[in-house]
């Protein structure tokens, strides 16, 4: 099997957006579990120096920090309760306010829902450029690709048996803990987590297409290639 996540040359031709300097520009990374969101998300972030924002680390920073909304959100954790959407926004929206998202940002994963991707555009859309990446992918090359990711159960080294994996088979690099597979990653649990992505995807993609800001890219191929396409339809918009 082909290395999908082997680092992008770092002689590609920046897009031509980057000496856009007054324009900002915002992208949602759409896609299913193990379609790559957070490696693409990371090395457009590089490319556009603009941050890449995940509200599952919004979430963890906040409680980290103890702020007031993070105290509000371990409320609901602890409790083992969703983390309601206007909680999650004031995080968002804050965040999104500081000084490094002037020229933009990228979600990773994030709107999921139609609901949550009203609210965001509604606050967002009138105030810069946007653009959705959807990564295509199947369902059975996602099993396929979660089924060789391990995790150290210690330090949360991650690896993968095919695109990155331990020196010494099943032990970590780091600490010498024996590997294991992740428990979400687990056939039963990514069937289950693939039908809740596609229940909400549809409507997402049926949404942001009739916004005329949706592109598709395959990603079922070498990483490089991915954001080679991304930034040639940047330089579209």
């Amino acid at each position: 099997m082909a290395n999908h996540f082997s680092t992008p040359s770092a002689c590609s031709s920046p897009p031509h957006f980057l000496a856009q300097k007054a324009q900002v520009l915002n992208l949602i990374i759409l896609g299913p579990p193990g379609a790559g969101k957070g490696t693409v998300a990371h090395f457009l972030a590089k490319k556009l120096s603009i941050p890449h924002i995940s509200t599952g680390n919004l979430l963890r920073s906040n409680a980290h920090q103890n702020t007031k909304l993070g105290k509000t959100a371990l409320v609901y954790t602890e409790r083992g309760h969703f983390v309601p959407d206007e909680l999650i926004f004031n995080m968002l929206f804050e965040r999104i306010e500081q000084k490094d998202c002037t020229k933009g940002h990228i979600l990773d994963g994030f709107p999921r829902t139609l609901s949550q991707a009203e609210i965001y555009q509604k606050r967002v859309e009138a105030l810069s450029k946007a653009m959705v990446i959807h990564l295509d992918i199947s369902d059975q090359e996602v099993m396929k690709r979660l089924a060789y990711r391990l995790i150290c159960s210690v330090c949360n080294a991650p690896y993968n048996l095919i695109t990155a994996p331990p020196k010494i088979s099943m032990t970590c690099d780091q600490c010498l803990t024996k590997l294991a597979q992740r428990t979400d990653d687990q056939k039963e649990v990514v069937a289950s987590r693939l039908a809740i992505y596609h229940k909400n995807a549809d409507c997402l993609i049926d949404y942001y297409a009739k916004k005329n800001i949706l592109k598709t890219v395959s990603c079922n191929r070498p990483i490089q290639e991915i954001v080679d396409e991304i930034f040639s339809k940047i330089d579209l918009i």
